[in-house]
């Protein structure tokens, strides 16, 4: 039995998309979702979500699809999710490539943010105001996700040292990827499976 679905883009969440590119190239289980509810899922995606919704059936229903499929299933889960995903936008604007000092940079600005820049009048919006810069931006939500606590340059290192890689092998890694893609779906659409 085939199963095809086809998810309709045109609905007013078509137009909150969000625009960030780490959620276009990563493999966390959130990206994955996010590309399936915008009819762009790859092979690997498709993968992913079939290995995932395989267990859940194969436990018969008594872990939830969520855990199932690596995605966060308590409140503050999803909140360090949202906190780690504006924290790797944060990195891709940051210029380098050397890991270690990026995430120091981060941990510099966070601080200042937090402790003497806008925040302190920001803090009580839901969202920040509209003439904020994209790293405002990643810093308002980053802070209001983390209850307004600045992580240690280690912490940040952990959620975002793949993020720095030379601008060089971004470059590369996107080509081989966009090549592998390709390729895997002409082969499966010429079996047959498409």
């Amino acid at each position: 039995m085939m199963l095809r679905v086809q998810i309709d883009t045109t609905g007013p969440e078509a137009e909150s998309r969000p625009v960030s590119s780490v959620a276009e190239e990563s493999n966390e289980p959130i990206a994955v979702l996010r590309r399936f509810a915008f009819g762009e899922p790859s092979l690997a995606d498709i993968e992913l979500m079939r290995k995932g919704v395989m267990g859940y059936i194969n436990c018969e229903g008594e872990v939830p699809l969520e855990r199932c499929l690596g995605l966060p299933h308590t409140p503050n889960g999803r909140r360090i999710e949202q906190r780690n995903r504006r924290l790797m936008e944060l990195a891709q604007l940051i210029e380098g490539d050397k890991p270690w000092a990026g995430c120091g940079v981060i941990e510099d600005m966070w601080s200042a943010f937090v402790s003497r820049g806008v925040w302190r009048t920001w803090q009580a919006f839901d969202q920040p105001p509209a003439g904020a810069t994209a790293i405002e931006v990643a810093l308002f939500y980053a802070t209001r996700n983390n209850n307004e606590v600045v992580l240690n340059q280690r912490q940040i290192f952990r959620i975002c040292r793949h993020i720095f890689k030379p601008k060089s092998q971004r470059v590369f890694d996107i080509v081989q990827e966009s090549a592998g893609a390709v390729s895997g779906f002409t082969k499966e659409k010429e079996d047959g499976y498409f």
